[in-house]
């Protein structure tokens, strides 16, 4: 069998400065990696621990109980309010699969540190005394108990979405009714790193134009997360939804965001990230899924390529996008876009004409064309790439230019002047005048 997942461990009340060994039971048949993890949250373990090892503050084993039972032992010594706010992770896998089991430790009560501070008690005919939770400035709860009693009253506190850590004292008894001064007692409320971001689909495919709706959650943080979306490093929250929902009964809570996204073209190929952030974490946390956009060629306008020497070899790149990868591709050319009888194929060199394709990958394609030894002729003919997929076609059209000192210019009758691309202009100017409007 595969190793099992289990829920997480929590392991409290440890007193501070102690030895803690924590043993925790899995079952795998049998495991061919375990190994421990540890960092200040579970989204981020870099730190290793072999299995066995002992570095002096760390000791680690593993017992084999038999029929596919296993103990793995992790030994902490000296344990410190660092280690208290350290997350543990058992990593186990076999050939079938592979299961985290999480580990969270908390401190015992009486370790919490003492505070000292003034405070004036309050006496009734019993002579008891009235305790106080403070969170703040403002006070909490009350509760009248006797002087001989030496804790403090329980704290019922809801946590809310919103709450970070916190610190609540209580001011225990004073030593005697003519004493002014009473020790406070302070209990630290332990934030909850997010346990696990899901985003759901893992992956989001769709013809372009559909639209397409995505989930985010991030799991038992205390309190809540903040979720946002980014595209292409474009903010994109405004076309989610958020929802925070309670944990019981850990006082937990669950951030679930859904975005709703028309796909693009542009989209295909591009990383969206769930990117979360939560008081616990030193920089926001990104999860990232990859976007397929299907869709027909896109059609451009026409492409012009200007100040070409004559004579010259001359190569047009046009770049464009299809996804799927057409599977129709070639050139055309003749003396108008209406008219173009003349095919060339792709890939193919004729001495003349030579094409080539590029992929360029993501649905990006680059169409090579490299006409040689350009003549007055080339320049009176028009280009035009046909590309077409399962979802459609379209076309590409290309208009080549001479370099203006490549022209020649013959007045003719009237003042006109025949000129650059065949074009009539009516000047009765110079002929300087005319190449500059003509321009």
């Amino acid at each position: 069998v595969a190793p099992i997942e289990q829920s997480i461990q929590t392991y409290k009340y440890i007193p501070l400065h102690s030895d803690y060994e924590i043993r925790l039971n899995f079952s795998s048949n049998p495991p061919n990696t375990t190994e421990w993890f540890y960092q200040t949250n579970f989204m981020k373990m870099h730190s290793l621990i072999q299995i066995p090892s002992d570095n002096g503050k760390f000791s680690t084993s593993l017992i084999d109980l038999g029929n596919g039972n296993y103990q793995a032992l992790l030994r902490i010594a000296g344990i410190k309010k660092e280690d208290i706010q350290t997350k543990f992770k058992l990593h186990v896998a076999n050939e079938l699969g592979q299961a985290d089991y999480k580990v969270i430790l908390f401190m015992a009560d009486m370790s919490i540190d003492r505070f000292s501070g003034p405070y004036e008690s309050v006496w009734n005919s019993q002579q008891c005394e009235y305790l106080v939770w403070y969170h703040g400035e403002s006070i909490s709860q009350c509760k009248s108990v006797c002087l001989e009693w030496s804790v403090c009253t329980a704290l019922n506190y809801k946590v809310g979405p919103n709450t970070e850590c916190i610190l609540w004292k209580c001011p225990l008894p004073a030593p005697s009714p003519k004493s002014r001064r009473s020790t406070y007692k302070g209990y630290s409320l332990i934030p909850l790193s997010p346990t696990e971001v899901v985003v759901f689909p893992h992956e989001v495919t769709g013809n372009a134009g559909e639209l397409q709706e995505v989930e985010c959650r991030v799991m038992t943080a205390k309190g809540a997360a903040n979720i946002s979306w980014i595209l292409n490093d474009s903010d994109i929250t405004s076309d989610a939804h958020e929802e925070i929902r309670p944990n019981n009964p850990d006082d937990s809570f669950v951030t679930l965001s859904t975005l709703h996204h028309v796909l693009k073209p542009v989209d295909n190929g591009q990383k969206l990230g769930c990117v979360v952030s939560h008081h616990t974490f030193a920089e926001p946390e990104i999860t990232t899924v990859t976007i397929t956009v299907f869709f027909s060629p896109i059609e451009q306008k026409v492409h012009t390529f200007k100040q070409i020497p004559l004579h010259s070899d001359y190569e047009v790149r046009l770049n464009f996008s299809s996804n799927p990868q057409p599977n129709i591709i070639e050139w055309f050319y003749g003396a108008n876009f209406l008219a173009m009888p003349n095919l060339i194929q792709i890939p193919s060199d004729n001495g003349k004409i030579t094409t080539s394709i590029i992929d360029h990958r993501n649905g990006k394609y680059q169409a090579l064309l490299r006409i040689a030894g350009l003549t007055k002729e080339d320049f009176k003919l028009k280009f035009k790439l046909h590309a077409a997929n399962e979802l459609g076609e379209t076309e590409f059209r290309v208009i080549l230019f001479m370099d203006d000192n490549s022209l020649e210019w013959s007045p003719l009758v009237n003042g006109c002047i025949l000129g650059y691309n065949n074009l009539v202009l009516d000047v009765n100017n110079s002929l300087e005048e005319c190449k500059a409007r003509c321009q």
